[in-house]
């Protein structure tokens, strides 16, 4: 057996109201925002001699090497 839907309640369409709702939709937002990462994937060829100068660059940067062979 269904039962009788309650009434429903006032609404408060005031312009305090639409504020108080913005600024709380917006503090929620932002405190849940996440900066997307960019990923790429790049080959690099560097002279012998300076393969752990721009390994240590990558590195710094917070990049990670997949892997390294002389050439």
């Amino acid at each position: 057996m269904l039962s009788p839907a309650p009434p429903p309640a006032k609404l408060d369409s005031s312009d305090r109201a639409f504020r108080t709702a913005a600024a709380i939709a917006l503090r929620d937002g932002v405190s849940r925002a996440i900066i997307p990462e960019l990923i790429m994937r790049v080959e690099m060829i560097a002279p012998a001699g300076r393969t752990g100068d721009v390994i240590g660059g990558l590195i710094a940067r917070g990049g990670t090497i997949v892997a390294s062979a002389p050439g």
